[in-house]
């Protein structure tokens, strides 16, 4: 028993605008879930769940100087939100942040606000 040409034409419809896409940079391929490290130090631990990400990052000394929290929407490589540092540190800056998916294992700031200090991440095993 075959598949109905209607059938067949539906499932051929929905691959092409998948492949569409993608090749459009609708969409971003790299999971971005796990850890992460900083240039100047620090650990992130990074979850995504679709187009929204999610992160706690921690200075070196177990996040006494600064700890913050992200939330941000990707959007092809690039994902826009916005970030709070967090009582844990003691620092207590807020704002926007930009950022620019590299490749899997590499992302790096395109624009903030609010004195965010990171410009480039790369992925590493979980400590």
């Amino acid at each position: 028993m075959g598949i109905s040409i209607q059938a067949n034409k539906i499932c051929m419809s929905a691959v092409a605008s998948l492949v569409m896409a993608f090749a459009s940079g609708s969409a971003s391929a790299a999971d971005l879930t796990g850890c992460w490290s900083v240039n100047g130090g620090g650990t992130y631990y990074i979850a995504q769940h679709g187009s929204s990400l999610f992160w706690m990052g921690m200075s070196d000394d177990g996040g006494r100087q600064w700890t913050n929290v992200y939330y941000g929407t990707i959007s092809g490589n690039a994902i826009t939100g916005n970030w709070s540092d967090v009582p844990r540190g003691r620092n207590a800056l807020w704002g926007t942040l930009s950022l620019h998916i590299d490749n899997d294992s590499s992302f790096s700031t395109t624009s903030q606000t609010g004195g965010f200090g990171g410009l480039s991440w790369r992925k590493i095993t979980c400590p």
